[in-house]
């Protein structure tokens, strides 16, 4: 059972002990809650100050400081708290007032032991509904700051060490996470062959090599590649080793997993580099330079390889996968097939040429009346309302990759687009505030932010005001 601290504010120590009494008459649920007192709303803030808080039963009729009062400060500093108001019939409007500022519930004095438990039981239900609600906010969240730092080589959500390791593409999510729930592993979306896992808050690369295997060779067996443990700033240089080791992997099919060493084929860095030159040759249209790349491409690979065609293939199947968020996945399993038919080399590589050079082309038309990057400002301008709208989402929808959208979108625009999208959120909060026609909740909501309590978080840190307080300054004449 979850451990709960619950403040008791009333001015009358009988009242305060006898809600007490009330709660701890189920002895297990007793086991979990620790108890706190405050005669007056001003001690009641002062506590909720130094303390972190869960439940607060709050009278609303007490010296020095009433409970109104006392509840909107104390829902400024702890907006997660959840409060109870305790009210006598004659102050029943005000109970309605202050669940406007965000009380829970209300009971009415004297309070009723029947009352008393049902209404505690049915907050901290939501409570951990709500909490189960913002675990899952956090998560989506840390995926898209692992993206974001992916892509984009700006690790700024990350503070502790970081790792990553790569398994392959039609891995799920549900197999990763069978026999490992650890809240440090973020799992990344599909980055064209691979799914990217970060493991954050490890202290060695061997520390984070035990948990992949938990992960990943408990009871079936998930290849694996792995970088070394680095400080946050250095996430992408992790990326970069267990990426070289996911091709290193390729050539080594009698392996479970590889993790990164020093003095891996200096072939391996130059078929990456020549890989990422090719994708953005062909994310741009630009047939010309394409042709180049891929032909440098595949001098490298001839090296690789020692022109053996088995691995020529398993090398081009790895490209064609990195491809399939440009806009061509559904031309590729023919593609595929038809490469397995083919018995020379030469004809492996012109057939893989002209594929992608006509692709090349089709794309270019696409984009003739709207750049990619275009449509997705756009996309984003029309869709922020749906809280799944993340980087790895657009980048499907117009067809490019994470990295080149990420890259494009911010110069585009002058934001990252979790920073964008932020912004757009909050500015049509802001709006619907003025408005004054929602409560709070709904308005987190309604402008495409899942958790309530981490939409009032964000809006104070980005404007410096609580947006309670947004909404009664917008309302004065």
């Amino acid at each position: 059972m979850t451990k709960l601290t619950v403040l008791l504010v009333d001015d009358e120590a009988i009242e305060r002990q006898v809600i007490e009494k009330m709660l701890r008459k189920d002895e297990i649920q007793a086991q979990s809650l620790t108890f706190l007192q405050a005669k007056n709303g001003e001690e009641a803030c002062d506590l909720c100050e130094n303390t972190m808080v869960d439940v607060i039963f709050m009278d609303i009729s007490m010296p020095v400081m009433d409970g109104l009062e006392a509840t909107k400060k104390i829902k400024d500093n702890q907006p997660s708290v959840d409060i109870i108001m305790l009210t006598a019939h004659d102050t029943f409007d005000y109970a309605k007032q202050a669940i406007e500022y965000g009380v829970k519930a209300y009971v009415l004095k004297p309070a009723a032991e029947k009352e008393v438990m049902s209404t505690f039981n049915k907050v901290t239900k939501s409570r951990e509904l709500d909490q189960a609600e913002e675990k899952q906010v956090k998560k989506q969240t840390a995926r898209s700051a692992f993206i974001e730092a992916l892509v984009s080589d700006t690790p700024e959500e990350f503070t502790t060490n970081v790792v990553v390791a790569l398994v392959g593409a039609k891995t799920s999510e549900e197999e990763l996470t069978a026999n490992i729930n650890d809240d440090r592993m973020i799992i990344g979306p599909v980055f064209g062959a691979h799914i990217p896992i970060a493991w954050i808050d490890v202290e060695t690369t061997d520390d984070a090599l035990e948990l992949m295997k938990q992960a990943c060779l408990k009871d079936s067996v998930i290849r694996f590649s792995m970088g070394r443990v680095k400080p946050a700033s250095e996430l992408r240089e992790s990326y970069e080793e267990a990426l070289l080791s996911y091709y290193d992997l390729v050539d080594r099919p009698d392996i479970a997993y590889n993790v990164y060493k020093s003095g891996l084929k200096t072939t391996l860095k130059d078929i990456d580099t020549c890989q990422k030159n090719l994708i953005k040759a062909f994310e741009n249209t630009n047939a010309d330079e394409l042709s180049a790349c891929y032909d440098r491409y595949v001098h490298t690979l001839s090296q690789l390889t020692h022109h053996q065609l088995p691995k020529m293939r398993r090398y081009l199947s790895i490209l064609l996968e990195q491809l399939t968020h440009v806009g061509i996945k559904d031309s590729i399993f023919p593609l595929q097939q038809e490469m397995d038919l083919v018995t020379h080399r030469e004809a492996l590589q012109t057939l893989v040429k002209d594929f992608l050079l006509k692709q090349c082309h089709m794309l270019k038309r696409k984009y003739q009346n709207a750049s990619p990057v275009e449509q997705a400002v756009r996309y984003v301008d029309e869709h922020f309302k749906d809280p799944g709208l993340s980087l790895e989402q657009l980048a499907n929808e117009v067809g490019l990759s994470l990295y080149h959208l990420s890259k494009a979108f911010k110069k585009c625009t002058g934001q990252s687009f979790v920073d964008y999208l932020r912004d757009t959120r909050l500015a049509y909060a802001k709006t619907l505030l003025r408005e004054g026609e929602l409560p709070l909740k709904a308005i987190a909501y309604e402008a495409g932010f899942s958790d309530p309590n981490y939409f009032s978080r964000l809006f104070k840190k980005v404007t410096g005001t609580p947006p309670s307080k947004y909404l009664s300054r917008s309302n004065r004449p």
